[in-house]
């Protein structure tokens, strides 16, 4: 019964999409129980009709609720746990082939990351990780860096940690 009426509503919205389709749902559960009581009697009619109404009233929304709330944190879980690892590393690579550039231009790298981030404003985004997090640039020596981000758990020094490193280079 209430398959014959989701379909019915489904053939009316599409003959008249302006009325809504929670109004037309009602309008064939309604006309469903015109029907059933002609053909069943009264009390069965009822029946039908307030298990119906429970369905459509609250079980669909219900369930449409729930799906439409779990692909939101399940995309967010995504986004959160396996997107951000991989802007972020591709971030670093993208961070690292500049650092090199510098270092070949001027045989040396920055001193200070954000001066060096700030220096052209399309880098300006790379302050942080996907996290918000900022990174961490230390200076070996200069010819050599460290660029961590703190990963997931936020953390410095944890095993989430993302780590990309220069290799000492021979310019002469």
């Amino acid at each position: 019964m209430i398959l014959l009426a989701f379909c019915t509503s489904m053939v009316f919205n599409q003959l008249s999409p302006e009325i809504p389709f929670f109004i037309i749902m009602i309008w064939s559960l309604v006309d469903l129980y015109l029907k059933t009581e002609k053909t069943e009697g009264k009390q069965k009619a009822i029946k039908y009709l307030i298990f119906s109404i429970i369905v459509v009233v609250v079980l669909i929304p219900a369930v449409f609720y729930l799906s439409i709330f779990s692909f939101v944190k399940g995309g967010n879980y995504l986004k959160d746990e396996f997107f951000n690892q991989n802007n972020t590393e591709n971030e670093m690579k993208e961070i690292s082939i500049e650092l090199d550039k510098y270092f070949l231009f001027r045989k040396a790298y920055p001193i200070h990351f954000s001066e060096f981030v700030n220096s052209k404003p399309i880098w300006k985004n790379w302050e942080h990780d996907s996290w918000g997090n900022p990174y961490h640039y230390t200076l070996t020596d200069s010819s050599s860096y460290t660029l961590v981000s703190a990963g997931h758990d936020l953390e410095i020094g944890t095993e989430d940690d993302i780590i990309k490193s220069s290799f000492k280079k021979s310019h002469e």
